[in-house]
């Protein structure tokens, strides 16, 4: 779906029109809030291929979904090779060079150790963060069903700031109800 098809979704489900009230600015950002919302439940995957430095222990993900600081990364691999997710003390850090064995998240970036001494190609799994919709004509990286979601997700948010408490409640449920129809059994169901 578009932005301006979101839009549209949106005023006709909250019953309303573009107005001083729900200004088109102003959904446009509940509209990207949703969309980071689904996106982080549904998992929002991308694969990142990065050449290796010799020397160079940190690099940099591109647009990763921060949850709580860290960005959530499924595997990484090495030359091919996947390498062991470690939970490390960054000051005790021995400055080991060779082939990395391991890897640990910092923020929105990996960590390799032993850094590497070559050039290789490392390839990281993780969850991104989808750019926001800000032409009427961008396309949400979602399918039609997640962005009836998110639709869902940005009418709550107006009925809550106009204080339609009793629809915005009712609209909270409908709106964890389908994303956890969207999650599958499991949390995490990757949807290629």
């Amino acid at each position: 779906m578009t932005l301006d098809e979101l839009r549209t979704r949106v005023y006709f489900l909250a019953d309303e029109v573009p107005s001083g009230v729900f200004p088109q600015a102003r959904i446009d950002s509940l509209i990207n809030s949703g969309i980071k919302r689904v996106a982080q439940a549904v998992r929002y995957r991308t694969t990142q291929t990065i050449a290796t430095v010799d020397g160079t222990q940190t690099y940099a993900l591109t647009s990763p979904l921060l949850e709580r600081g860290a960005a959530t990364v499924f595997s990484v691999r090495y030359d091919g090779r996947v390498i062991q997710k470690r939970v490390v003390d960054s000051f005790n850090i021995p400055t080991l060079t060779g082939t990395p064995t391991a890897y640990w998240v910092a923020g929105g970036s990996v960590c390799l150790w032993p850094i590497p001494n070559e050039v290789k190609t490392l390839s990281v799994d993780y969850v991104t963060e989808p750019a926001s919709l800000t032409a009427a004509s961008d396309v949400a990286p979602l399918t039609d069903l997640e962005c009836e979601v998110v639709a869902l997700y940005a009418v709550w948010q107006m009925k809550s700031k106009d204080d339609e408490y009793n629809r915005s409640d009712r609209l909270r449920d409908e709106f964890e109800r389908e994303l956890s129809r969207l999650r599958g059994p499991r949390a995490g169901v990757y949807k290629g």
